[in-house]
């Protein structure tokens, strides 16, 4: 019955949203709103970074998972030598799930800019804040943070984008037997990042 329901409302808000936000029945266009504008743009956007990851938790209840982040730099196109992004992040470790937004400050160089145009070396630090959906127990769907330090390698050009190699120790807080120290080991691509 639930289900049934939940599709329902969503036809629901789907027709509205076609009524609302389609074109007119005399081909008059309607005003796109803040949202519909964002969503057009997508294929557009720059200065992101999807980053798929194994975890190593050697302590933690289970030692083996993954994850993935997917994170946009929101000062790329400044000057500045501190790099800054937001972005979110979904983590999984045995019975542990867990959902995130997270905040990242990063410190690219080049270190060989006439060699290696293309090789970019970035420490970075991030945190930030999470909730588990299954296997953290009692710490299920309660407030927890996440601190992260480490380091990436990117290199090379493809699709208008470059790859990266990394990796970062942290810990998830307040998840229960899985606030433990934990290793992440990365490959990604990053456009404008």
């Amino acid at each position: 019955m639930r289900k049934m329901s939940v599709g329902a409302i969503l036809a629901t808000l789907l027709s509205v949203q076609g009524l609302v936000f389609g074109q007119g029945t005399n081909g008059t266009s309607v005003n796109l709103t803040t949202l519909d504008k964002l969503l057009a743009d997508l294929p557009g956007f720059t200065n992101y970074a999807i980053e798929p990851y194994a975890t190593y938790a050697p302590k933690a209840p289970q030692h083996y998972g993954g994850g993935l982040l997917a994170i946009w730099n929101v000062n790329a196109q400044s000057d500045s030598l501190v790099k800054a992004g937001i972005g979110l992040g979904l983590d999984w470790l045995g019975n542990l799930s867990l959902v995130s937004a997270n905040a990242q400050i990063s410190t690219p160089f080049h270190p060989w800019p006439s060699k290696f145009p293309t090789l970019l070396i970035s420490p970075f630090a991030l945190a930030g804040v999470g909730t588990a959906y299954s296997g953290a127990g009692n710490f299920n769907g309660s407030a927890s943070t996440i601190v992260d330090t480490g380091g990436y390698i990117q290199f090379g050009r493809a699709a208008g984008g470059q790859f990266n190699v990394g990796v970062c120790w942290g810990r998830w807080n307040g998840v229960g037997e899985y606030d433990v120290a934990r290793y992440h080991f990365f490959a990604g691509w990053s456009h404008g990042f």
